[in-house]
């Protein structure tokens, strides 16, 4: 599945004709597929984990400073912190593979996901909409969990800051894939991937 060719996109903007009301008179659509609320949760969600789970396996020390108290930053982090803050990382990296590969964003040839022949040849992904509404349940506890430091005078720093939004928004994004119409999720529309039953 190519990534999104901007070149088309605004080659198909430009070109489609506009009545008078402002509504398109093509019945192309003028975005493709891969700008689909589906795929934006999906890579978005993947790209949150991947940066976060990086910076656990780059400076475990550093990501331990932000979890704790400005009053407690200059403790010495221990084995057991640095062993959890990186068991953390490939968590995080496993929940972004998974939410690719199960949710179908990315369809990986020889890989059985119960799928019918009919089903896998239709582009559809019985597992999508399970796989997000797991990952949003993530992201709201995530979020639930730097808020409890967010909101405290005491345990505030940017890094809990920057957790709620990303994890706020990441949910928000993932509940409204979920509730969308299928031609703007990209859940069960006529497009290849992303459809489920």
């Amino acid at each position: 599945m190519p990534i999104l060719d901007v070149s088309v996109l605004f080659y198909k903007l430009r070109r489609a004709p506009l009545a008078l009301n402002g509504s398109a008179r093509s019945s192309e659509p003028l975005i493709s597929d891969v700008t689909q609320l589906f795929h934006a949760y999906v890579f978005g969600s993947a790209f949150w984990y991947t940066v976060r789970a990086a910076c656990r396996i780059y400076d475990p020390e550093m990501v331990i400073g932000w979890f704790r108290p400005p009053a407690q930053r200059n403790l010495i982090p221990n084995d057991l912190e640095i062993y959890n803050i990186r068991t953390d990382a490939w968590g995080l990296l496993t929940i972004a593979l998974m939410l690719v590969v199960v949710s179908g964003a990315v369809p990986i040839p020889g890989l059985s996901t119960g799928k019918t022949r009919q089903q896998h040849d239709a582009g559809l992904q019985p597992y999508a909409k399970a796989a997000i509404l797991a990952d949003v349940f993530h992201h709201v506890m995530t979020g639930v969990g730097a808020w409890n430091h967010y909101v405290k005078d005491t345990h505030y720093n940017t890094s809990m800051g920057v957790g709620v939004w990303g994890c706020s928004s990441l949910a928000v994004l993932g509940l409204l894939t979920l509730v969308a119409p299928p031609k703007i999720s990209g859940l069960g529309y006529g497009g290849k991937a992303g459809k489920v039953n």
